[in-house]
């Protein structure tokens, strides 16, 4: 235990880059069965969007109970795939990724939100008898795009720490 917490060790075959995090998650939910812990969530916030609130976590546990089988955190999407996101070919052939009738204007577009990493919230159950987040019931809770930030890259990184920087 490290201030309370317990560092579960993933087995070679969960701990590579290309993982899914659903298998990351049923070994975790198996590993605390095993030791007779029980729990009535899951909640996976992983370290990688760092600039989540307490707020948008509790948020997600408020919605579990409204008959959600998984709580996920979405924001505002900078690009709508009905209007300005494409396909592209080899030979610099584009298309529209998502064709719904004409739209000329963004503002005509359905208004679509990029999944983020702020939270994912759960039951054990679930997790376990299923092979997928959207296999189930599935509400979401809208937060920020300043606080729905994944790190992926060095310009992650750094819009991140410009971000946290501003607000201390």
């Amino acid at each position: 235990m490290i201030l309370g917490a317990e560092v579960i060790d993933r087995p070679a075959e969960l701990a590579g880059d290309t993982t899914p995090e659903w298998l990351v998650w049923q070994h975790a939910i198996a590993h605390l069965e095993m030791t007779d812990r029980k729990f009535d969530y899951f909640l996976s916030l992983p370290p990688t969007a760092p600039l989540r609130f307490k707020e948008d976590i509790l948020k997600c546990f408020k919605l579990i109970s409204e008959d959600a089988d998984v709580v996920i955190t979405v924001s505002p999407a900078n690009r709508n795939p009905y209007f300005n996101m494409v396909f592209r070919e080899d030979d610099g052939t584009s298309s529209l990724v998502l064709k719904k009738d004409f739209i000329s204007r963004r503002q005509e577009a359905p208004k679509v939100y990029d999944m983020t990493t702020a939270a994912y919230l759960s039951t054990p159950s679930f997790i376990k008898n299923n092979d997928g987040i959207f296999e189930g019931h599935v509400k979401s809770v809208i937060i920020p795009k300043e606080r729905a930030i994944d790190i992926d890259d060095e310009i992650d990184y750094l819009l991140t720490k410009v971000i946290y920087e501003d607000q201390i």
